[in-house]
């Protein structure tokens, strides 16, 4: 009886040797998330302003972050996921005023945090600004009501990616500086779009392979939290 017994036993025991045998070491997956990530130059990658800037109370060196607004993908995989940050500091900080004939902020990013926490060189111009995607639209607006003769199918911007198509039953009357910076909202920008989009009297500047500057010669420069990023990515 007592040979049957271990005559069972043992078909169990070299089958779970087998498994063991064949399974994959418990590092391996680990190891594979080591591997630096390079983003090819000119990759354009949507982001997000995590708070707001303000060239009045900033200064150089400030922290600026950002986070990816999309998953990015590589033959189908995700190598960058949604949300992982975008880290840069502010380069320059100049308020309107006293003698100043305009006021900038310059902003250089240089790396990319995924969730995890893993850490990568990152380089990147701005290549286009826009407004938050929020919409504040009057009680019982229709957003779709009244488009603009200007909009076009791609996102409903003007030509060369200009102002968004203006919402209904918007404060037209206001003046650009009583105007809430998104009070029409922002549509999502187009890949394609550059410059400063739906912000009026802010222009962009690219300064080097890395490093951008918003400028404004009527208000002190200004962009709210969420506002959209289109940043293309550079050689160091």
């Amino acid at each position: 009886m007592m040979v049957s017994t271990a005559k069972l036993l043992l078909p169990l025991v070299l089958t779970s040797a087998l498994v063991l045998a064949q399974a994959p070491p418990a590092s391996a997956p680990a190891a594979a998330g080591n591997e630096e990530i390079k983003i090819a130059p000119g990759t354009v990658v949507p982001a997000e302003l995590v708070k707001s800037l303000d060239s009045k109370k900033l200064k150089e060196g400030d922290p600026v972050t950002a986070k990816v607004s999309v998953d990015m993908l590589s033959g189908g995989t995700i190598v960058v996921p949604r949300d992982s940050k975008i880290v840069g500091h502010v380069t320059e900080a100049k308020s309107r005023g006293k003698g100043e004939s305009e006021s900038t902020l310059g902003i250089i990013f240089d790396r990319l945090i995924l969730k995890n926490g893993t850490e990568f060189p990152f380089h990147a111009t701005l290549q286009a600004v826009g407004l938050p995607i929020t919409y504040r639209m009057a009680a019982g607006a229709d957003e779709n009501a009244n488009p603009s003769p200007s909009s076009t199918a791609g996102g409903g911007y003007g030509p060369r990616g200009g102002m968004p198509a203006p919402a209904a039953n918007s404060s037209a009357t206001r003046g650009p500086e009583d105007q809430p910076a998104n009070v029409s909202g922002g549509k999502p920008l187009p890949t394609n779009a550059t410059g400063v989009v739906g912000i009026s009297g802010v222009t962009l500047r690219t300064t080097s392979a890395s490093s951008s500057v918003l400028a404004s010669e009527k208000k002190n420069v200004k962009l709210d939290s969420g506002s959209q990023l289109l940043l293309r990515t550079a050689n160091p």
